[in-house]
């Protein structure tokens, strides 16, 4: 049959088009002519719900209602524009009296429906768009009052006229006109002489006034805002107008206080009423610090009017956050422990405030600021307290010094030894129960302050008669500490004089030289850091000593004591060696030392250093180092299955723990993954102890075995059965197999190799052969440890039994095998193909020692030759 007959060509064409015209309609509605309404939805003068009264809106003082309109429209009105456009009167109201206009819209039910809030009214016409909002629907009517904000100018009796303009965007229908779609006639202005006022105060004992509060009088019929004001100094309000007999109150409000508002008042005509508001801080007041002094160097003269200015912050909780700035907080003053208080003037109890400016111009919230005087020459002790249920309380201490006397003070300083003079020198003086500082006396009173000549004298002046203590400073001579009074430092001298008025007294000051003593302190660690170590019998503990210092009883920072001598000891003297050791600082005031640890038990490591004085200083409690030594035991043991079958390398992993005080086993931290033979091994446990060992397959099978009570020193052990388990087996995997497509001549000898991997779970020993075809040529027995390797050479293997032809060579295990191509050519015939060889092939084919393939390639190479 011939192709022509076999096939059967067909082809169908379809098309299939189908036209749909969708055709609309387009409605158009007319529009009434401007000055027309009978082309409106009604004719004039019929709308239902019109309001031709003139009408006058006073609750919310010069808001005046200028248009009251009823109207309806078919279906749904979806937008409404109001157009607001105003002409003056007889009375002279005109539209730079209008301040601005809202627009409410209400239902058949006078329910508010939109509104559009103040309109700013810089220039008619004025336009409130309504955008996507039902007025009406179906038949129902709807409501458009218009509200116009009159300015203060206008009077009481003035009129205003409103012309109103309502477009219905859904049918394109405009309305406008006298009636009834605005109140017909003007309007008259009704100004009121009713008065409100408020007085904000804070919560707490002194129940102060608040400054800087916002107030808002509020109609509390209606919700709607009259006016807004701030409170004085004195915590009132400026005066508010509103109409009478209208239900107000005042909501006051501050950064840092809850707002809070007066009870509800309704005032006669022509009176006036305070409205009472109290609001309390908010926070937490958990701190008050005094954050800056004004002048700085918080000292004045003592003459009852130059004073000290201190700012004084509050800070707590504020909400979630701590360490927050508390505005409105009461906080007072008062002299502490000082029965002279006459003398001394504080100013009044203030609260915080929010944005005080400090001295360096920065500014600060929650702070209070107060003023000392004084009429006396002393240094008084003020506290400031903040009383919110809890007293919270801090001190300052201002100084009241004399003005200047006409006593003078002179002498020389020279070293204590050789008589020498001593340069570079300073000597101050400083009344008593005043700051003792140089620093003090060179900011406030820099009369009080001399250097030294060349003949080591030094002179001051204008001191007030009376006792006046005399201090020197100067390099290598400043041994005495003054850190822990007024001083404030190390000086050279220390000496007290009594001088006359209008006299000169001589002192001369002798120093000895040397610097300041200095003190100590010392901290011990063990093996990186720890406070506390355990150590096995025979290891090494090291123990790191670090050492700080600073002038001794000085209230500076502590700084790293280098190239400083210092021992380091045990308390108890068997557990570690050496007892003691001597060793010295380093640049970072560290130094550290290695122990052994030899017999089980506890000691303490304590280091201590001695200062120039001779005074010793020692570690002491938190500041040494623990360490327990103990003797050593190994636990060991095979993970098997309930037939003693050894489980395989890296099957399953042993966690140790130990058995505790309150007869609990907690874990040790210590996990051995079993290795060959299924064994695990804990090395350098404590003796004398009782374990438990946990064994968790990779399964997620479980075991346990538990030790006897106190081993010993020494091998334990304890084999765990897992139930369940089984043996995971070897894998031999081959690869690399070399050489691989070959061609030899019969009976030549041939050397193969491959490489052999143990990718199992379990190490083991197996045999991996050489084949060509079917047929084993070679064999080895290789045993491989899991993950392990190895070459495995055939070497010299002859092919004479061997055909001519191709075959398949390789190197098999019983899990994997690499195989290739082994080509023997006929050793006559000059490697020519002969019947005799095709005759070998199928041969061998027959046996089932070769494949059909290299039947059908002998053949080919016989028919080549042939």
């Amino acid at each position: 049959m011939t192709n022509s007959t076999n096939k059967l060509r067909s082809l169908f064409l379809a098309m299939l088009m189908v036209l749909s015209v969708v055709g609309g309609s387009v409605a158009f509605a007319g529009t009434a002519a401007a000055n027309a309404p009978d082309s409106g939805a009604y004719a004039a003068g019929n709308a239902p719900g019109g309001d031709a009264t003139p009408t006058t809106d006073t609750t919310t003082g010069l808001t005046t209602k200028i248009a009251d309109v009823g109207f309806q429209t078919p279906g749904n009105v979806t937008h409404v524009e109001v157009n607001a456009s105003y002409g003056s009167d007889a009375n002279g109201i005109d539209t730079s009296d209008i301040e601005s206009v809202s627009v409410i819209l209400l239902d058949n039910n006078n329910g508010t429906v939109a509104e559009s809030g103040q309109v700013i009214y810089d220039e008619a016409p004025v336009n409130v768009s309504f955008e996507g909002t039902d007025a009406t629907t179906g038949d129902e009517v709807g409501r458009l009052q218009v509200l116009a904000k009159v300015s203060s100018s206008a009077s009481d009796g003035d009129a205003i006229d409103a012309g109103v303009t309502v477009t219905d965007t859904a049918s394109g229908t405009q309305f406008e006109g006298n009636t009834p779609y605005d109140t017909a006639g003007s309007q008259t202005v009704v100004i009121s002489d009713t008065f409100v006022s408020a007085q904000v105060k804070r919560t707490g004992a002194n129940g102060s006034t608040v400054e800087d509060a916002t107030v808002q009088f509020v109609n509390n019929d209606t919700g709607t805002i009259i006016a807004e004001r701030i409170t004085q100094s004195s915590g009132a309000t400026s005066s508010v107008r509103v109409a009478p007999g209208v239900n107000i109150r005042a909501d006051a409000n501050k950064g840092g206080f809850t707002k809070s508002s007066s009870q509800i008042a309704s005032v006669p005509r022509g009176e006036s009423r305070e409205l009472d508001v109290t609001i309390t801080p908010e926070g937490v007041a958990k701190n008050i610090e005094i954050i800056a002094a004004d002048p700085a160097s918080e000292s004045a003269i003592a003459n009852g009017t130059d004073q000290v200015t201190y700012y004084a912050q509050v800070t707590g909780q504020f909400g979630e956050q701590e360490d927050q700035p508390l505005d409105g907080f009461d906080v007072s003053s008062a002299v502490e422990n000082d029965p002279n208080t006459g003398s001394v003037t504080l100013s009044p109890g203030t609260d915080t405030t929010q944005e005080v400016t400090l001295p360096d111009g920065s500014t600060a919230n929650g702070t209070a600021v107060f003023t000392v005087s004084d009429s006396e020459a002393e240094q008084v002790n003020v506290s400031f307290t903040v009383d919110d249920n809890t007293t919270v309380q801090t001190f300052a201490q201002p100084s009241f010094r004399n003005e200047r006397g006409d006593a003078y003070l002179q002498g020389e300083v020279i070293e204590n030894t050789t008589g020498s003079i001593v340069g570079g020198a300073t000597v101050w003086a400083a009344y008593p129960g005043e700051n003792q500082t140089l620093a003090y006396a060179e900011q406030t009173q820099p009369w009080l302050v001399s250097g030294v000549n060349s003949e080591g004298k030094y002179v001051i002046e204008d001191i007030v008669a009376g006792d006046i203590n005399i201090y020197a400073v100067a390099d290598g001579y400043n041994r005495l500490n003054r850190t822990g009074d007024d001083v404030g430092t190390y000086v050279a001298a220390d000496e007290t004089e009594t001088v006359t008025a209008g006299q000169t007294e001589n002192h001369d000051l002798t120093l000895e030289e040397g610097g300041p003593t200095q003190e100590y302190r010392l901290d011990v660690t063990v093996d990186d850091g720890n406070k506390t170590v355990e150590a096995p019998a025979g290891t090494e503990v090291t123990a790191t000593v670090t050492v700080e210092q600073r002038p001794e009883g000085s209230s500076v920072s502590y700084s790293d004591a280098a190239n400083q001598d210092i021992t380091v000891e045990t308390t108890d003297n068997l557990p570690l060696e050496p007892d003691s050791q001597n060793v010295t600082t380093d640049a970072n005031g560290e130094a550290q030392v290695t122990f052994q640890a030899e017999n089980s038990g506890e000691t303490n490591i304590t280091a201590s250093t001695e200062n120039s004085d001779g005074d010793v200083y020692n570690t002491t409690g938190s500041e040494e180092a623990t360490v327990s030594v103990f003797s050593t035991a190994e636990i060991t043991g095979d993970v098997v299955n309930e037939d003693d079958e050894e489980l395989a390398r890296g099957q399953a992993t042993v966690e140790l723990f130990i058995l505790n005080e309150t007869s609990e086993y907690e874990s040790t931290g210590q996990v051995s993954e079993i290795g060959s033979s299924g064994s695990y091994v804990f090395t350098n446990v404590r003796s004398n102890e009782q374990y438990r060992m946990i064994a968790t397959t990779d399964a997620g099978l479980e075991g346990q075995a538990t030790t006897v009570p106190n081993i010993p020193s020494g091998t334990t052990t304890n084999d765990i059965v897992v139930v369940g388990a089984e043996p995971s087996p070897a894998d031999f995997q081959v690869s690399n197999l070399n050489p691989q497509n070959v061609t030899v001549t019969q009976g030549d000898e041939i050397t193969v190799s491959a490489t052999v991997t143990n990718n199992g779970s379990v190490d083991d020993t197996k045999a991996v052969e050489f084949r060509v075809g079917n047929n084993v040529v070679a064999s080895q027995q290789v045993s491989l440890n899991v993950n392990d390797s190895t070459t495995v050479t055939f070497e010299n293997v002859s092919t004479s039994a061997l055909s001519a032809g191709t075959y398949t060579h390789g190197v098999y295990t019983e899990d994997d095998s690499q195989t290739a191509t082994l080509t023997i050519e006929s050793s006559g015939n000059n490697g020519e193909t002969t019947i005799t060889d095709v005759l070998n092939v199928i041969q061998e084919y027959n046996n089932n020692n070769a494949e059909l393939g290299e039947v059908l390639e002998i053949i080919q190479a016989y028919n080549e030759n042939n």
